[in-house]
């Protein structure tokens, strides 16, 4: 699950910094860093035992993405990549708004899918490196 996390977010990512103000040599490994930072910000909700931010980030539970913990730190770490890579302070905190928001959203449309392709994009599966199993929307569910 989180290694198909990855490869989406580094997917969105490259489209989107393409698009933007990196230049092509470094968007691949601006894209990887990228992934790597929100995989290591899941990582570290599930092994604290909190689902709730996840759960919220990519479902449709009516929250704005912007106010999600997970969104925040997702967005200052892409600002920090860009800024890394030669934007300045300003036009990288833009850039990471804009970038963040659009790969979020765009993973998020994989969870809410119905299509059989996107089949594997299931919280649930999140459930299970949790420990203990159980369904992760009935137990995120509980903590609101």
């Amino acid at each position: 699950m989180l290694d198909m996390l990855k490869k989406l977010a580094i997917q969105k990512l490259t489209e989107r910094f393409l698009s933007g103000s990196l230049n092509p040599s470094d968007t691949k490994s601006a894209a990887e860093e990228g992934a790597n930072s929100l995989l290591d910000i899941v990582k570290s909700n599930i092994s604290a035992g909190s689902v709730s931010d996840i759960v919220s980030l990519f479902s449709n539970d009516k929250n704005p993405t912007e106010s999600n913990p997970i969104f925040g730190l997702f967005k200052d770490k892409i600002g920090s990549i860009l800024q890394s890579k030669g934007l300045g302070e300003s036009e990288a905190t833009s850039e990471a708004s804009s970038v963040s928001l659009g790969v979020i959203e765009d993973i998020k449309e994989k969870f809410l899918s119905n299509d059989e392709a996107d089949s594997k994009f299931d919280l649930n599966d999140i459930a299970g490196l949790l420990g203990g199993g159980g369904n992760l929307l009935d137990k995120a569910k509980s903590l609101f």
